[in-house]
């Protein structure tokens, strides 16, 4: 994007480029009036688009290929070439012929022209007579048509921003003069021809100089350079010159040479995978040159010699070359030399790799178990006993007294509604509950019944429990430190009072957990309990129910436009850190205002890294400019008073509700999100990660406030079925052999069958509507055959009394009677989430395709798998039949029945398979009567003329071509009535028919006669698939003798 004064706001100046020419610099031109032309202009643009700016005035329009190859030619012919840089032109060694074939030529300071140029020339001055340039000498760039596009100046004498410029118009004191922009607005690429065309693979290397110049004549091929090696940032017209050299050459292959040192710098790979990216999607094959180049010491390619060998590598490869798999002193470093994070310690690395190994117990010895282990000194116990094995029910059989400690904690996810009475309020146990806006009871699957939060259009059963709880979730989504503190919220709400002594509706709060914290026996969400600073938990045993899923390590936190906006608009108050940070902020906005186009999962963390540039700026001052402004929860300060200080009715009289606070906090509070992108730009925080989805760009950093309660407890036991111990050790930051793995030994369950259906695909959030209607049926054909078969699938598809995964798939009992489950779909969590888990886990971002982290994702999706599973307690239930139909192709850990769609019902076959079974049913009514297919066979079956049935060959036809997604859309109110009419009788119709001759009646009545051409499709997608096979039978003993032959052939392969 060509960036100039046109782009200047209101109120700002353009002073020029930066020295990559990528960036425009601006700065304030009023400072009495350019915050307010500031906001107006934000304001009335919402949604700036990403695209080339319309020309200003005084902003001229960059120059044609060919206008500026009329214009640069004769200026080349004009000048020659100095002595020192001929004679550093020989140093690199070119040759004199070498050198005059490239076209260099020298500049001196504000070189004079013996004729006049055009003004819009890039890098000519004002009066048409001079250059814009200091001495050193010009390298021209042609384009792939061999247009002379645009120069790179190499300075004599190197100063601060190194040796090459752009020539261009633009300076401080002429900031709208001519870039090097082509009229696309990207940089030129400079493509370089040898003398003699060796190879015809297209070379890519960094530059647009010497460098790929000497590459081109020393490997004999067409070269294409681009400044600082950023192809990506020009994908225009690298598209277009690969396009045209592809075609000259007969060639999709590229070879890429890599700079001596790149593996080693994280700028310079991004900007190569940008590259290779686009190279991909376009369809190309990239090589990467690899001649051992790992440090800067090492020759790069124009300075290699010719005897050096050059291996060609695969960019996984090259990748694996930049990455090595197990850099363990490396990591141990980091380790040393860093505060330890989650998962940041060698030993819990180590343990993706290993297999701790598990002791084994009885039933009823499982609490004397993990008293020994706790006497043996493990701080960490992990119980995987399988589902339904009764963790939870003795975990609620333990008493503090029999494990030493003054208070036991069981944290869970649903511990409003415990799944076993040992852990109910009549055993003692008593639920610390968080601040809500009130409780409602829905039914569950199992027809139970639980209490969740109360939602819009619900109406509670229970009151809230606190009157501010909407500004609560209002200063949380702005990721105020501290928003959830009694000291911030309650300090000034006029129901402090009785909210600590007693409850009613909207209060009580306070009264509620000050009673739950004094109990020895508590259950907790492990959000609600209170930082261990505040609340030792030093004499403490932490029982923890499904860690995998409870035991958060990361925060997310959600950036969108109206984020963007504000933080602009408070950083025109301060210029110094404006102008710093604006480069940073206009690059977000094209990717929060929708204008870059996302594919179907968005744009990933490395992509991101690339794209953005990275300031440099003191956070400190940052976070103090930014700190949000709470004036409003306080209004009597202004009057010298603090508001928590007066009396309650006083208090009363100057607080807003909570509907007006929660909107003030949203209107007025700057969500604190810069800072954290800053770290994460510049590498601060290892395993930090963004990624930009529809909703906004994610920035996901580590949270260790579960962490610490962990490591302030006396003892922590975790409850997991499916957890594996290296993840544990991974989110613990401890060594494997620091955690005490037990289980239960539990019969097995010789009643109960998996049946895998692999033809359906994963089954994911994103499904066809044919993949949805094949599985719609199977689960229709099991509830139909038992109305108490129970299915599980995601909340998306989900309809009333369907279990949802995560939700009913863990930690609850409410199919442990049911005899038959349906599971639908793979429960894969979001991958991006799942890989900015990863990267906080091991603390470097994940590449997709890393066989580490894929392991992660199975063992995730495992586990979910296994959860569902145990949902049936089989192994309790030894002498029941026991049946498990999983709707995915993922394959299991375990001996499934593989079994198609179609071999349980018919109405969930495909198309192709319908068609299949009426072409054999077909060919085995004709082999019947006779041995030989032949038009006398067919007349036997179907007694018509031949002029009768070919009508239908238009209707067979209209009906095996029809696609999968309903028509109704398409039709009149009328006709979608008709078609709802004539399917069933149609349905009804054909059953009732003994030969296929009179299905052909049938059919030829009702579609012939009843319908319109248009509705054929629609009744026909309505059918069932058993009267669609029937009717397929029919229509097709009416095609010719050489049509079913060949369809015999297909049948019989």
């Amino acid at each position: 994007m060509t960036v100039d004064a046109g782009d200047a706001p209101p109120g700002f100046k353009f002073i020029g480029l930066t020295k990559d020419q990528l960036w425009g610099k601006f700065v304030l031109n009023d400072g009495r009036t350019a915050t307010a032309q500031w906001t107006a202009h934000v304001q009335s643009h919402p949604r700036r688009k990403r695209s080339q700016p319309d020309p200003q005035p005084g902003s001229p329009l960059p120059l044609s290929a060919e206008a500026r190859n009329q214009s640069y030619r004769p200026l080349l012919d004009s000048l020659s070439l100095h002595p020192e840089d001929r004679a550093e032109l020989h140093r690199r060694g070119l040759t004199d012929a070498q050198i005059a074939a490239w076209g260099v030529k020298s500049v001196e300071q504000w070189q004079r022209l013996n004729f006049p140029l055009p003004v819009t020339l890039p890098g000519v001055s004002l009066d048409g007579f001079s250059l814009n340039c200091q001495p050193g000498y010009l390298c021209p760039i042609l384009d792939v048509h061999g247009h002379l596009v645009g120069f790179q100046l190499r300075l004599r004498l190197a100063d601060d921003g190194g040796r090459y410029r752009w020539l261009t118009s633009a300076t401080k004191t002429r900031p709208e003069g001519s870039t090097p922009h082509l009229p696309n607005g990207e940089l030129p690429l400079a493509v370089h021809r040898p003398t003699q065309i060796l190879r015809h693979v297209i070379a890519l290397v960094e530059g647009v100089g010497a460098k790929p110049f000497i590459t081109a004549q020393r490997q004999g091929q067409i070269t294409i350079g681009a400044a600082g090696g950023q192809f990506a940032s020009s994908p225009n017209t690298l598209k277009a010159t690969l396009e045209a050299l592809a075609l000259e050459l007969g060639t999709q292959t590229i070879e890429f040479y890599p700079d001596a040192g790149a593996v080693q710098n994280r700028q310079v790979m991004r900007q190569y995978r940008a590259t290779w990216k686009l190279l991909r999607t376009w369809g190309y094959q990239v090589q990467i040159a690899w001649w051992g180049q790992t440090t800067k010491a090492s020759p790069d390619i124009d300075e290699l010699g010719t005897d050096a060998s050059i291996r060609w590598l695969s960019t996984a490869q090259f990748e694996a070359t930049a990455h090595p798999t197990f850099d363990w002193l490396e990591r141990i470093r980091r380790t040393l030399h860093q505060k330890p994070q989650p998962t940041q310690s060698a030993a819990a690395l180590r343990a993706i790799l290993m297999e701790r190994q598990r002791s084994e117990y009885a039933p009823g010895q499982r609490l004397s178990v993990w008293q020994d282990a706790l006497r043996l000194g493990y701080r960490y116990i992990l119980d995987t006993s399988p589902p339904g094995s009764g963790k939870s029910y003795d975990a609620g059989r333990v008493d503090p007294a029999s494990f030493e400690v003054k208070q036991v904690i069981y944290a869970s996810d649903q511990h409003r509604n415990p799944t076993v009475t040992t852990l109910a309020q009549e055993n003692g146990w008593i639920d610390l509950e968080a601040r809500h806006g009130g409780l409602v009871q829905e039914v569950t699957p199992g027809g139970g019944v639980r209490l969740k939060r109360v939602g819009r259009q619900e109406t509670p059963n229970l009151p809230a429990n606190c009157s501010r709880h909407q500004l609560l979730g209002a200063l949380r989504l702005k990721h105020v430190q501290g928003s959830d503190t009694a000291s911030l919220i309650c300090s000034t709400c006029p129901l402090r009072e009785p909210c600590t002594h007693a409850e009613g509706p909207g209060y009580g709060f306070l009264n509620q957990r000050r009673s739950a914290l004094s109990s020895p026996k508590l259950r907790v969400h492990l959000d609600s309990l209170p930082d261990p600073s505040d609340y030792s938990l030093a004499d403490t045993l932490l029982l923890v129910d499904e860690p995998g899923q409870n035991f958060r390590v990361k925060q997310d936190l959600r950036v969108t436009l109206p984020d963007l906006e504000q933080t602009i608009l408070r950083l025109m108050e301060v210029p110094t850190l404006f102008e710093a940070l604006q480069p940073l902020l206009v690059a977000l906005i094209p990717l929060l205002d929708g204008s870059t186009k996302l594919g179907k999962f968005g744009m990933a963390h490395p992509e991101l890294v690339a794209r953005l540039p990275q300031p440099t700026i003191d956070l400190t001052e940052l976070r103090h400019v930014l700190y949000p402004d709470l004036s409003f929860l306080n209004t009597t300060a202004e009057h010298g008073v603090d508001l928590a200080d007066l009396p309650r009715h006083l208090r009363k009289k100057f607080s807003e509700r909570d509907p007006e606070l929660a909107n003030l906090a949203q209107q007025r509070v700057l969500k604190q999100w810069l800072p954290d992108l800053l770290q994460i730009l510049n590498g601060t925080h290892p395993g930090a990660s963004m990624r930009l989805s529809q909703e906004g760009l994610i920035l996901t950093q580590s949270d260790s406030r579960h962490r610490s309660m962990m490591e302030a407890a006396k003892a922590i036991i975790f409850l997991d079925g499916t957890l594996h111990p290296g993840d544990l050790a991974l989110k613990l930051g401890c060594s494997i052999e620091e955690i005490f793995v037990c289980q239960q030994s539990v019969p097995p369950s010789p009643h109960l069958t998996l049946i895998q259906v692999t033809d359906l695909g994963r089954l994911g959030m994103q499904r066809g509507n044919e993949q949805q209607r094949r599985a719609s049926e199977i689960v229709t054909h099991y509830q139909q055959q038992d109305a108490t078969t129970k299915v599980i699938d995601f909340k998306k598809f989900a309809s009333e009394g369907t279990g949802c995964w995560w939700r009913d798939s863990r930690g609850i009992n409410d199919f442990e009677q049911t005899t038959r489950l349906i599971l639908v779909g793979t429960p894969c969590r979001n991958v991006a989430d799942l890989q900015a888990e990863y990267a906080v886990l091991v603390g470097q971002y994940p590449q997709d395709d890393e066989a580490l982290f894929r392991a992660y994702v199975d063992r995730s999706i495992l586990s979910e798998f296994h959860q569902a599973i145990g949902r049936l307690r089989a192994h309790r239930r030894a002498e029941t039949p026991l049946e498990v139909i999983l709707l995915t192709d993922f394959e299991l850990d375990g001996p499934t029945q593989p079994v198609k769609a179609s071999d349980i019902t018919l109405n969930a076959s495909t198309k192709r398979e319908r068609f299949f079974l009426a072409v054999q049913a077909a060919i085995q009514q004709l082999k019947a009567i006779g041995t030989k297919i032949t038009q006398r066979a067919i007349s036997v079956l179907i007694p018509y003329s031949q002029q009768y049935i070919s009508q239908h060959w238009a209707l067979l036809q209209t009906l095996l071509e029809s696609s999968n997604s309903k028509t109704s859309q398409n039709l009149d109110s009328d006709s979608q009535e008709v078609c709802a009419l004539v399917a069933p009788v149609l349905e009804t119709a054909i059953s009732e028919c003994e030969t296929s001759a009179q299905v052909l009646e049938t059919v030829t009545e009702i579609f012939y006669g009843w319908l319109e051409p248009v509705e054929w499709i629609e009744v026909w997608q309505s059918l069932n698939a058993a009267v669609q096979v029937n009717i397929l039978i029919a229509l097709l003993l009416r095609l010719p003798r050489e049509q079913i032959k060949p369809l015999q052939s297909l049948i019989n392969e």
